[in-house]
Parts: structure tokens; sequence; C-alpha cells
């Protein structure tokens, strides 16, 4: 029962037609997949701005892969401790040229 209500969930993150407040809420969902799929589909800075912060790595490389990600959180996960995340800004079209340059001398090569 638990499992079919997180898929109903994660399908609501995914929907575009999802209202702010309910992306809100499945942003602080307990499960990781569910906040993932907010990360990945919403547009709304100050969500992306939350899930930028969120203890997943998985949901920060999210975050960081969402061309609607704002360029100064994508400057602040340019820091992040995960090289996945970090090179998920560098490969964020939209990112900042001097985030982008700050990413070159990144000490994990395949950043």
């Amino acid at each position: 029962m638990e499992t079919e209500k997180t898929e109903i969930e994660i399908e609501e993150a995914r929907n575009p037609d999802s209202v702010p407040n309910q992306l809100a809420e499945l942003a602080e969902h307990e499960d990781t997949e569910v906040r993932k799929n907010v990360a990945k589909h919403t547009d709304i800075p100050d969500i992306l701005a939350e899930l930028a912060e969120d203890e997943s790595e998985g949901v920060r490389e999210f975050v960081a892969e969402n061309d609607a990600t704002p360029p100064a959180i994508l400057a602040q996960l340019a820091r992040d401790e995960s090289h996945y995340v970090r090179r998920a800004v560098a490969g964020n079209r939209y990112a900042p040229t001097d985030t982008l340059a700050r990413l070159t001398g990144d000490k994990d090569k395949s950043v």
C-alpha cells in the first residue's frame, strides 16, 4: 500500500500541472525518489533552493541538472562535496561562466 502511494506521489511530482503548494509538500517527502522527481521536474526557484540542500546526493544532482535552476544555486552546488553533483553543474548548459571556470580546476578530473 505504501509503495502504491509513493508511486502516485512520484507521478504528481512529474506532472507539469502540479500546483506549487503540492510540489513544496512533495519536496519534503521522506522518500528520496519523490524528492528526486520534484528536483528534476520543477521550475520553482524556492523549491529548487530547498532541494539544493537536501541530504540526498541524488536529489542535489537532479537540482544541478535542472535547466530551471537559478545561477546562484548552481554556484552553490558547484562547491558540493559530491563530485557527481559538481559534474552535473558542469553539464548544465545554463551554468554561469564563472562557475564553470571554477569547476575546470576541480580536484576530481571526472568533473
